[in-house]
């Protein structure tokens, strides 16, 4: 090989005839792994490299690092932000774009290079210039860090297993097969192949580069090398991940590539081949779709867990019982009405049985039923009654008269079989307390299957009007007060569904959305039965429906929904006001000429009028086409806008020049499919409580583009369930659903002109092109209209066709500024969207449980302290500094916490401002947080989030680490200018030892010292075993970056080593190997106590360096031997005074006199290491200093 390398770099021996590879790499949200896959490339030893890096619109710190990465590397990195998150294909695309290369190689922003990965391919392609693209082996590296290579590799990712059975020859047929190919291990050549042919298709996002191989396999040449030139990172969140929503979206895309090869293909054994897959695919999604219940809301193992982590403790029960208790004692309650017959006892059993479990007593059941009680004691118990009737026209006057003789203001109908929470009760009644105006309240709630198993989780947003009107999405777990009783239609109470729903419908229409409250807490559990069938319950909504539009004097009528059991409300047009449709458009004649074509062909609405705005059209077809329209059709109308593009004030200086009462905000890249849209847009947008109307838009391919935008998503807003198939019904039947959302999308958007005049229409300060719509819709709703998202009008939107395509840094920075104009206006919205629910994801943009920063807290009714806290890593600092002390006061009911991944995880993130804003938390705390990573985020925190106090955890002197420490690397010049900017961002500092304090006074005015203790659980019971020994054992545990500390006492060792036992964990120098008797490895921590007791020492010894860094140490290392009863030799150090130890200076002699000492009067030293374990026990547990943690971490 060292042959063939000279033979190369002779060949290309200048820099500049070396061919230049361009790597591509799209990235979207890999904070934890961007960092090593772009290093690994700039490291590579083939330096003639261009790295194109695309963010696709992260919403974690992946651009803020890509950004840092580039700036130091100018001639290296090209960066691109995209404004959208538009998925890889586009993003490769945009790559390709630019890249200068002869070479092409693709790279995961997840994945890593070896050092000679990228100079492996080059040289095999050099040495073999007829072949077009080069396959090569790869290793993968698991979520524990292992690398595996060879056949074990394939039990790590199996998908790539028939690369195995690579045959150049016939990529094509292999390809029909499946895709295998480890895309990162692939070099392609430009020559034969161009740019083009590496378009990837953007309606594949998942198998773009499955399409694209395909392709390029039917007419260029391939090869294989049998050498390892990429490592595959698996962890579990790579878009490869085998989750069923996963599998179900590559069996559509991969049946629409074979489709696109079947007519494409010429050979009749390829076609023959292509079928059979086809088929195959077909029959595997029909599977997947019959088996799979709950799509939408990722039903995985993980479930299980994450209820578990979100059940109630006891203990926080008991906090919000004892909160309402004054309310019960005042009679405050909730009513239960059923009615059951004796097939439902065994269910009604099981209600009472769970209401006995409630935390509080403040509740009373009443059954109504035409058998005869089957329990004496609901004649025994005041809180239960039994009412036989005999005929179904009592049910009404029973129900009245139960109501009236109890003094509870709260009832609920509901069926045999619900389960409440034990929260349940104190829930309601502190939220009714909380909200006087509230006239009923629902649930978030869970359905389980004949067997108790859980198969579907409906979170439900608040008060939503329009998506109550089409379905009763509130469920029939609903609480109405005795306010509203006299209105319902008690004949409903048989049917539980349709009386909650009716009571929903009344409650809109005495209070609005003020009068309708929603608990988002899982505390309800019915059967999946509980609702009856659709064909019962439909006619009966149906009419309450009607009876409510008609009390509500609007001129609508209800047909039958999307989906079985729910319905379309149609607003009929009482008349039809003059609408301005306002399209502005800078060239691409293509997409305008489609849009105003369809519009005219299709709209069947005819008193409008069309503004189109050019933005400095230059293309000779598309300027003709204006000039052809204002002759075509007196409607159309073209006005100039000379300025730079500002979405914003090109719509606002449009809407000046409209004349209609209504403008409709419509993008040129949009296509009209219903000759009624503009019909049903209009008749929704004439109510006086609506404010702007919005629709469904879809992507060229039937995905969805457009269902409505969700405030805080990725770290702002966003569109929600983006890409879903639009005949899929979506999480809760959204998709299919109309519903109020705070914000549409301007691409095509209805409001009244004078609202839109009122607000002052589109921002062209701070929102000139992004986050303009999503303001105005704000705007809007905060003077108390409704925002209205359709999907009963759909439109093709291509999406980004309209924006400009360059990405120069003065639109970042434009972009930059929105972002943080948007959060610092709007934050105190971002975290409560009242469209969503708190338990779903705000970093996906699907319908997903969130699993990332999910508190265990409910931020309305939990009244401890709530501590957020990220450790640096979970072995030592991470233990002693957060992870210990959190947990005992959590467990101690002293605090709630939620514990981070930690900063050295794959998994590390910090939350975003809206996630905070949810949470409502109290304290934010990080441990040596001065990273990159975190200095941005504490910017926005303290900026943004004032209120939410945050400290800096620091353990050590970062900035004066030791030139002999192996951990010196990971710090840098501007290490100490990136703590104290830290430092400055936060309200206080914990530190461990004064040192350090003084190390840090003058970046804050709050430092509080907080020594390290040992928690008595992991340290508290702990004895070597004392077995048997032929020469006294002597020993050291620590970690790796203590090289310095350890070298003084090679010698020590050596002259002492026939004399005792050397023991080493851990770090174990390699010059001492020869002269120690056991060394053992480093061990995770929660091994790492037993397994420095079982060292079984009779001497340890704490060596350290003298320098500022360890003189600023903690004792911890005594404390940890102390409490297994070793006695210590340490050096004399400030961090080891005052322990009773044996301090000895830094030379070896006196060392080795020491030694000597303790080993021949082993009775006495062994009472020295009883002497230290006490004072350990006594002074140095976690458990007696928890006061101090708590004082330290909650503000004054």
């Amino acid at each position: 090989m060292s042959e063939n390398i000279n033979s190369v770099y002779s060949m290309v021996d200048s820099h500049q005839s070396r061919p230049l590879v361009s790597v591509i790499v799209p990235a979207y949200n890999h904070e934890a792994y961007i960092e090593e896959a772009i290093t690994s490339v700039l490291n590579q030893t083939y330096q003639n490299i261009e790295i194109i890096v695309i963010d696709d619109k992260s919403n974690d710190a992946t651009p803020q690092i890509i950004r840092f990465l580039a700036e130091k590397n100018p001639d290296k990195i090209k960066f691109i932000a995209h404004e959208e998150n538009t998925h890889v294909p586009r993003a490769f695309n945009d790559g390709i774009a630019l890249a200068r290369g002869s070479f092409i190689a693709p790279h995961a922003s997840d994945d890593i290079i070896p050092l000679t990965g990228i100079f492996d391919r080059v040289e095999y392609m050099l040495e073999h210039p007829d072949i077009d693209v080069l396959v090569t082996d790869f290793d993968v590296k698991g979520p524990d860090g292992q690398v595996y290579s060879g056949m074990n590799k394939y039990n790590v990712a199996p998908q790539f297993q028939r690369l195995c059975d690579f045959d150049p020859q016939r990529v094509y047929d292999q390809l029909i097969l499946g895709n295998f190919l480890p895309g990162g291990a692939t070099l392609i050549r430009l020559g034969r192949i161009t740019r083009e042919d590496l378009i990837q298709d953007p309606y594949v996002p998942s198998l773009s580069d499955y399409d694209m191989w395909m392709s390029l396999a039917k007419q260029f040449r391939w090869a294989y090398l049998d050498r390892s030139t990429w490592i595959y990172r698996w962890h579990g969140r790579n878009l490869s991940q085998p989750t069923i929503r996963n599998i179900k979206k590559a069996l559509e895309e991969r049946i629409y590539i074979l489709a696109k090869n079947i007519i494409s293909t010429c050979s009749n054994k390829h076609r023959d081949l292509i079928i059979r897959s086809t088929i195959a695919c077909c029959e595997g999604l029909d599977q997947l779709v019959q088996s799979t219940f709950n799509d939408s809301i990722d039903n995985s193992s993980n479930y299980v867990s994450w209820r578990d982590h979100h059940r109630w403790t006891k203990s926080a029960v008991a906090r919000l019982a004892n909160q309402v208790m004054p309310l019960v004692r005042n009679g405050a309650g909730v009513h239960l009405l059923m009615v059951a017959t004796s097939s439902d006892f065994n269910a009604l059993a099981n209600t009472i049985d769970n209401l006995a479990a409630q935390g509080s007593l403040a509740w009373r059941l009443t059954v109504f039923s035409p058998d005869p009680c089957p329990n004496s004691l609901f004649e025994t118990l005041p809180i239960l009654d039994w009412v036989h009737i005999t005929a179904a026209e009592e049910l009404p006057s029973a129900l009245d008269q139960a109501v009236a003789l109890s003094a509870i203001d709260w009832c609920m109908v509901c069926s045999p079989g619900i389960r409440m929470e034990p929260p349940f009760l104190s829930l309601a009644l502190s939220a009714a307390k909380q909200h006087p105006d509230w006239l009923c309240i629902y649930f978030d709630e869970e359905r389980i299957n004949q067997e108790g198993h859980p198969i579907e989780l409906r979170l439900k947003p608040d008060a939503n009007l329009e998506l109550l009107r089409s379905s009763a999405y509130v469920g029939q777990a609903v609480l109405v007060h005795r306010t509203l009783w006299p209105v319902l239609d008690h004949r409903l109470a048989v049917l539980p569904r349709a009386y909650a729903f009716d009571a929903a419908l009344r409650a809109f229409e005495a209070g609005a959305e003020a009068a309708v409250g929603h608990i988002d807490e899982l505390a309800v559990t019915l059967p999946e039965t509980a609702d009856g069938k659709v064909e019962d319950w439909a006619p009966i909504a149906k009419g309450l429906l009607e009876a409510h539009l008609s009390r509500c004097m609007e001129n609508a009528e209800v047909h039958p929904g999307l989906l079985p059991g729910t319905f379309f409300i149609d607003y009929l047009l009482v008349h039809t006001p003059l609408v301005s449709i306002i399209i502005p458009t800078k060239d691409r004649f293509d997409l305008l000429q489609s849009c105003i074509e369809s519009l005219i062909q299709k709209t069947r609405y005819s008193n409008y009028e069309v503004i189109i705005i050019d933005n400095r059209s230059t293309e000779p077809a598309t300027l003709e086409y204006l000039t052809q329209l204002q002759n075509r059709d007196q409607r159309f109308k073209v006005i100039t806008y000379s300025q730079d593009y500002n979405y914003s004030a090109i719509n606002n200086y449009a809407v000046r020049k409209a004349q209609g009462d209504f403008v409709l905000l419509l993008n040129n890249d949009t296509v009209i499919l219903q000759g009624n849209w503009l019909d049903r847009l209009v008749g929704i947008g004439l109510r006086n409580d609506v404010g702007v109307v919005g629709c469904r838009l879809v992507y060229a391919d039937q995905r969805v583009q457009h269902a409505g935008v969700i405030l805080g998503l990725n770290g702002i807003a966003e569109h929600i369930g983006i890409g879903l198939p639009m005949a899929e019904p979506g999480y809760l039947n959204r998709a299919q659903l109309t519903q109020n959302f705070s914000a549409v999308t301007a691409a095509c958007m209805l409001v009244r002109k004078d609202l839109f005049l009122e607000v002052g229409g589109l921002d062209e300060k701070d929102f000139a092109i992004l986050y303009n719509d999503i303001d105005l819709c704000l705007k809007i709703g905060e003077r108390g209209y409704r925002i209205v998202w359709t999907p009963f009008v759909t439109l093709v939107h291509h999406g980004n066709s309209s924006l400009k395509a360059e990405h120069d840094a003065n639109r970042e920075k434009h972009n930059q500024h929105s972002r943080k104009a948007f959060i610092k206006k709007w934050f105190h919205r971002l975290g409560n969207d009242p469209a969503y629910n708190r338990h779903l994801s705000l970093r996906q943009r699907e319908w997903m449980i969130d699993g990332n920063f999910d508190v265990p807290w409910h931020p309305d009714f939990e009244p401890l302290p709530r501590i957020v806290a990220q450790p640096p890593d979970e072995m030592g600092v991470g233990q002693y500094r957060v992870i210990g002390p959190i947990k005992e006061l959590t467990q101690g009911e002293r605090i709630c916490s939620f514990m981070l991944p930690a900063l050295n995880s794959d998994k590390r993130f910090l939350p975003t401002v809206p996630e905070l804003a949810r949470a409502k938390l109290t304290v934010l705390f990080l441990q040596n947080a001065f990273t990159e990573f975190h200095l941005e985020h504490l910017e926005h925190y303290a900026e943004l989030l004032p209120d939410v106090f945050r400290i800096f955890g620091q353990d050590d002197i970062v900035f004066s680490v030791p030139h002999k420490s192996a951990a010196r690397s990971h710090f840098g010049k501007d290490t100490k200018a990136r703590v104290r900017r830290a430092v400055s961002l936060c309200h206080r500092v914990i530190a461990t030892t004064e040192p350090i304090a003084e190390a840090l006074r003058g970046m804050n005015d709050d430092i509080r010292i907080v020594p390290n203790y040992l928690e008595c659980s992991r340290w508290g019971d702990l004895q070597p075993p004392r077995n048997e020994r032929r020469k006294p054992r002597v020993g050291w545990a620590g970690a790796q970056q203590h090289g310095g500390d350890l070298e003084f006492i090679l010698p020590v060792v050596e002259a002492t080593a026939n004399e005792v036992d050397w023991i080493f964990m851990g770090m174990c120098p390699p010059k001492l190997r020869y002269h120690v008797a056991e060394a053992h490895p480093a061990v995770p921590f929660d091994q790492y106590p037993a397994a420095l007791a079982a060292l079984d020492l009779d001497l340890a010894i704490a060596p350290l360096e003298l320098n500022r860094f360890n003189t600023a140490k903690s004792n911890l290392r005594l404390l940890e031997y102390g409490a297994v009863g070793y006695p210590v030799i340490a050096t004399d150090i400030l961090p080891y005074r005052n322990a009773p130890v044996t301090r000895v200076p830094n030379n070896p002699k006196s060392w080795i006199n020491v030694i000597r000492d303790h080993i021949h009067e082993l009775e006495a030293t062994r009472l020295a290491g009883e002497q230290l374990r006490e004072w350990v026990l006594s002074n140095w547990m976690l458990a007696q200093h928890l006061d101090e943690w708590l004082g330290a971490l909650l503000p004054d």
